[in-house]
């Protein structure tokens, strides 16, 4: 995962030199009121992602973010994800703007985060969630970026992908845990791995299921022997041809 550290560290360099820096001494405040994640209990909830490309698959879709977006909010989409990473996942910080300022759904900032800049880009396009993958970041970096997630008064989602992972991120008392079930050093599934996590994080977490979602047929079964109600859904939803058709038919697993 050391590629992903060395690459932000290059790219911060370069947004602090071009756009994203001008963003912030342009931006100078959040517009954007917070919206909370507020999830039901009683059924399942879809956060549905803006993903135009990744690295496992490469072009997914080129859409228009907005639009896409739009459909997301329209058709029961309990938040929406947008990718921000421009190299892995042709995903951009203008991207979350743009949609933030129209789009009053809660919104997470997907990114491989290690540092404050990317957090404060986060808050100032309007994210009210921000992405924090576990096993990137060392011990210090790991408490610095979920504390200051916290204090900017967003809401951390910790993402981890093995049961050995979990007694780590319980020393920050996550209010989220996403558990991916690509192995992210193979780029592989592994749907075992991730139902063990699942299965072994504490009921004091709201449990997030991420990658591998196909169809609601899918989802009833992670639900039924994982407990966890909270999806999150890209490359199929974005290949759909009816995404919210698609999305609702997610939406209406019980």
């Amino acid at each position: 995962m050391k590629e992903f550290a060395l690459h932000k560290m290059r790219t911060i360099k370069e947004l602090e030199e071009q756009d994203n820096m001008l963003m912030i001494e342009t931006l100078k405040e959040r517009t954007r009121s917070f919206n909370k994640p507020v999830f039901k209990t009683d059924g399942v909830n879809i956060i549905s992602e803006v993903k135009q490309a990744s690295p496992s698959r490469g072009e997914i879709k080129s859409v228009d973010v907005l639009e896409q977006a739009e459909i997301y909010s329209g058709n029961g989409a309990a938040a929406i994800s947008v990718l921000t990473d421009k190299i892995f996942f042709n995903g951009s910080y203008d991207y979350l703007k743009k949609i933030g300022v129209k789009i009053e759904k809660p919104l997470l900032c997907k990114e491989f985060v290690f540092f404050k800049h990317q957090v404060e880009l986060a808050y100032l396009c309007g994210a009210d969630m921000v992405l924090m993958i576990n096993r990137i970041l060392n011990e210090n970096e790991l408490h610095f970026v979920y504390d200051y997630i916290v204090n900017k008064g967003m809401t951390p989602i910790v993402e981890i992908h093995a049961s050995d992972e979990i007694e780590r991120v319980l020393e920050l008392k996550p209010e989220y845990v996403m558990v991916n079930m690509r192995n992210l050093e193979t780029l592989e599934m592994d749907f075992d791995a991730g139902i063990k996590t699942l299965k072994e994080l504490p009921e004091t977490v709201k449990k997030i299921s991420a990658s591998g979602i196909q169809s609601a047929g899918k989802i009833k079964s992670l639900k039924e022997q994982t407990g966890v109600n909270i999806f999150l859904v890209g490359t199929s939803i974005m290949e759909s041809d009816n995404p919210g058709n698609y999305l609702r038919e997610l939406a209406n697993v019980y």
